[in-house]
């Protein structure tokens, strides 16, 4: 409205200087008004986040509560298998109440003697090793175990 006034006073440069004016003023009530709405689109999705991440958490803990449920009934019903599972009572006369025993794996085959204990087959003997005749009864000698390799008179003693 001044600008107008000056322009009709013939004021030119005034009337100029003053429609500048007015123009950076409407821009700054425009980017005033932008930045409004901006802050309005803000706050609204800061306040949807806010309740999804509430509903999020419901949820979840909803999940965790059901999850925990879900375990302790599993856990409930193992029990109640193993106690189906076990008799009631142990009677020592009855083998159909008797506990479980567990397996035993067979016992390992024995190692093999060392080759210095044993000897070397006698020939014509038909397999069997035949035993030295006794020590005459006066010769002082213990009778001899051909089994027993230090019980031998070759060891020098």
């Amino acid at each position: 409205m001044q600008a107008q006034t000056a322009f009709a006073d013939r004021k030119y440069a005034d009337a100029e200087s003053l429609a500048e004016e007015s123009r950076a003023d409407a821009e700054l009530a425009t980017a005033k008004a932008r930045l409004g709405a901006a802050r309005a689109q803000i706050q609204s999705k800061t306040s949807d986040n806010a309740s999804l991440r509430s509903e999020g958490q419901q949820v979840q803990a909803a999940a965790e509560q059901q999850e925990q449920l879900q375990l302790q009934q599993e856990q409930q019903q193992r029990q109640q298998q193993m106690q189906q599972q076990q008799p009631q009572s142990v009677d020592p006369n009855d083998p159909s109440t008797a506990p479980a025993s567990i397996p035993t794996p067979p016992p390992e085959d024995m190692p093999s003697p060392s080759s210095s204990v044993l000897s070397a087959p006698t020939q014509g003997a038909g397999g069997f090793q035949t035993l030295p005749d006794a020590p005459p009864a006066g010769s002082g000698q213990p009778p001899v175990d051909p089994n027993n390799p230090d019980a031998t008179n070759a060891g020098g003693h």
